[in-house]
Order: structure tokens, then C-alpha cells, then sequence
């Protein structure tokens, strides 16, 4: 049995199947991700502990001007299940449902020759949106992030990517009297699916 394993593994990485990644190719997928944390935002007067989930969604319209060089368009949408359970002085508990939109431009290089199976990249992408909030707030949503990883194809046309990088997340709410900034910042993780298409 293992032989037969290692044999097809050989023969995966071996095959001529690759992406298209020459000038002229147009890059269209999307990726999600899903994540949970707890927050304490503590001030001078109180503290509010929160637990938090989201759930993010995001699609890439993408162009090669040149080999191994994809730039476009990423709108993305996030839906944030928001819950406090312990406030202070005297204040309940409570929930809360954010939706956020934002659209942005990206760019993203492949550093590896077209002719493999698997190739490494880094993405980078600036959005700016709107974040809506749970009784009628809005305000603005930010997010600059920078990602490298793999994408692995299963033939010249389409791959699974997965990235791992640095995200900053700048989330305001400005037409409320308790006007509010929140900066989050920190690593992600991000799983998606790549289609490359060239016109003949």
C-alpha cells in the first residue's frame, strides 16, 4: 500500500498540469473565514467583556498585466455576532449584529515558475466600507491586509489557496452620541478557491 501512496504522490507533483499565469490571464475566486474572540474594552469610567463571532466572505476580480502579476478589485462582506455579558456600573448584559461591506483594490505576485503544480505568493489588499449596526449606527470599516502562502491546482485552470498573514482593521461608528473607533490588528488565517482564465 505504501508504494502504490508514494508512487501517486510522485506522479501529483510530477504531472504537467499548471496554472496560467501569463499576461493577459484574468483571476476570478473568493476565499472565507470564520473566527471567534473574546474582547475587554476597558475606560476610566467602565468595562464591557465581549465575545465575538464572525463569519467574512470575499471575492477577487483580478487582472495579469505582466507574468505572475495579478492586480483587481476584492469586495467583502462580514457578518459579526456581537454579546456582552458583564458591564459596569450596573449595566447588563446584552447583543448586538454588525454587517460590514467593503471593497478595495489588491495586488498579488507568484514567485514560482507556471509550470508547477503548487506555487507561492503574497497578496496585498487595502478596503474601505461601511459597518452597520445593530439600532441604526453606522460607520466606517478599514482594513489593510498583507498575506503570503500557497496555491496548489489541480489543473491549468483552477487552485485551493491558503494564507497565512497580518491584518489591520480600523472600525468606527460615528453617527451615535458614544461615538466609537476600535483598532484590531493581528494574524489571519485565509482559505480560498482560484479560477485562471485566459481568452483565447
Amino acid at each position: 500500500m505504501k508504494p502504490i501512496l508514494f508512487i501517486t504522490i510522485a506522479l501529483l507533483i510530477t504531472t504537467s498540469s499548471y496554472a496560467q499565469l501569463e499576461k493577459g490571464t484574468w483571476l476570478v475566486g473568493g476565499s472565507s473565514s470564520f473566527y471567534s474572540y473574546n474582547e475587554i474594552i476597558t475606560t476610566s469610567e467602565n468595562f464591557i467583556k465581549y465575545k465575538e463571532v464572525d463569519l467574512d466572505l470575499s471575492a477577487s476580480l483580478g487582472y495579469f498585466p505582466m507574468d505572475k502579476l495579478s492586480i483587481g478589485l476584492r469586495p467583502d462582506m462580514t457578518w459579526e455576532k456581537s454579546h456582552w455579558t458583564q458591564a459596569s456600573p450596573g449595566i447588563g448584559g446584552g447583543h448586538g449584529n454588525n454587517f460590514r461591506y467593503k471593497i478595495g483594490p489588491f495586488a498579488r505576485y507568484y514567485f514560482l515558475s507556471s509550470e508547477r503544480q503548487f506555487n507561492l505568493l503574497s497578496d496585498i489588499c487595502y478596503q474601505l466600507g461601511t459597518n452597520f449596526v445593530t439600532g441604526g449606527d453606522k460607520g466606517r470599516y478599514e482594513t489593510l491586509s498583507v498575506m503570503s502562502g500557497m496555491e496548489v491546482f489541480f489543473n491549468s485552470t483552477a487552485g485551493v489557496e491558503i494564507l497565512l498573514g497580518y491584518a489591520h482593521n480600523l472600525v468606527t461608528i460615528d453617527n451615535s452620541p458614544s461615538a466609537q473607533t476600535n483598532n484590531k490588528n493581528g494574524f489571519q488565517i485565509s482559505v480560498g478557491f482560484q479560477l485562471h482564465l485566459i481568452k483565447d
